[in-house]
């Protein structure tokens, strides 16, 4: 249960701090992403420097955006070709079925789609890690066996995006202001506590000896 609050909290209160960033970087990637094309590249370079500059507390500048929307360009536009081949095969199951079986079974393919779907959106926050920040260092395979090691949790938290994308579409003002930030933030989270600086050591005072609390004269 901790590891399903703890992302809740770390998240509010990154977003809390870093508002102003937040909103930033979810104009600057609605800006890239108005051509389909630029939404991947966009999406890969907003989670990368939002959970560099939020959750590990890296000092980033809006200048080192842009550079990674091209570094994410190839990786990015795969990404995206995934989440679009997904959801075609979803949107044309979802159409084709009800028109030729009866009614349990489209029932039991609609609901196998809709979990695969919820799958694909849960294993997002560590498929984002392994693109962008852990690509050297943390494989594809590692990425998936620690999602499966915590998959009841990882399946509750993909619920909270789901949340904010209703809301999203309730409010659709949200969506170009802070939505996405707001979901990649949380999504950094999920994968990584937020970095806590150590508390600063208070070191003694050059007269201290000599005071009465140190047994002085």
């Amino acid at each position: 249960m901790s590891e399903l609050v703890r992302p809740l909290r770390e998240g509010a209160i990154l977003v809390w701090r870093h508002l102003a960033e937040v909103v930033a970087v979810n104009l600057l990637w609605l800006a890239f992403s108005w051509t389909l094309l630029g939404c991947g590249p966009a999406t890969l370079a907003a989670y990368h420097w939002l959970a560099r500059r939020t959750r590990d507390g890296a000092q980033l500048s809006w200048r080192d955006f842009f550079p990674l929307v091209f570094r994410y360009l190839l990786p990015g536009l795969a990404w995206l070709a995934g989440v679009l081949i997904l959801l075609g095969l979803a949107y044309s199951n979802f159409l084709f079925w009800p028109r030729v079986l009866p009614p349990f079974f489209v029932l039991a393919i609609q609901l196998f789609w809709l979990y695969l779907l919820l799958l694909a959106f849960a294993v997002q926050p560590y498929l984002l890690e392994w693109l962008t920040l852990e690509r050297g260092q943390w494989s594809l395979r590692l990425a998936l066996s620690r999602f499966f090691a915590e998959s009841l949790t990882a399946h509750l938290r993909a619920l909270v995006p789901l949340v904010l994308l209703g809301v999203g579409l309730r409010f659709r003002t949200l969506v170009p202001v802070v939505l996405v930030g707001v979901i990649l933030v949380f999504m950094s989270v999920c994968v990584r506590p937020m970095y806590v600086p150590p508390e600063p050591v208070e070191e003694p005072s050059p007269g201290g000896l000599g005071s009465p609390h140190n047994g002085g004269a």
